[in-house]
């Protein structure tokens, strides 16, 4: 549809719908957020504990993971080895 009306950007920022069934989230943050290879439930986690908006791209998605302390993170043990699996520094 966005297409026939000539805004061919705006239907390419439009994730594919499968991916939102498939992950079983509902905000463009958790899919990358899974994308990066967390879990449903760490990405959930995460997101809900550090107030992460609907909308993060992968690269600041990303940058959050490379941010948390995980020393002093009230994450569960098994959400943060899945963090530090992940950090790129």
């Amino acid at each position: 549809m966005l297409i026939e009306k000539q805004q061919r950007d705006l239907a390419e920022k439009i994730l594919p719908i499968h991916l939102f069934l498939e992950y079983g989230a509902a905000s463009v943050t958790l899919i990358n957020l899974i994308a990066l290879g967390l879990s449903r439930t760490s990405a959930l986690l995460l997101r809900s504990s550090y107030g992460l908006r609907d909308n993060f791209t992968a690269s600041e998605c990303q940058a959050q993971i490379d941010r948390i302390n995980l020393g002093s993170s009230q994450l569960p043990g098994l959400c943060k080895a899945e963090l530090a699996r992940l950090r790129r520094y």
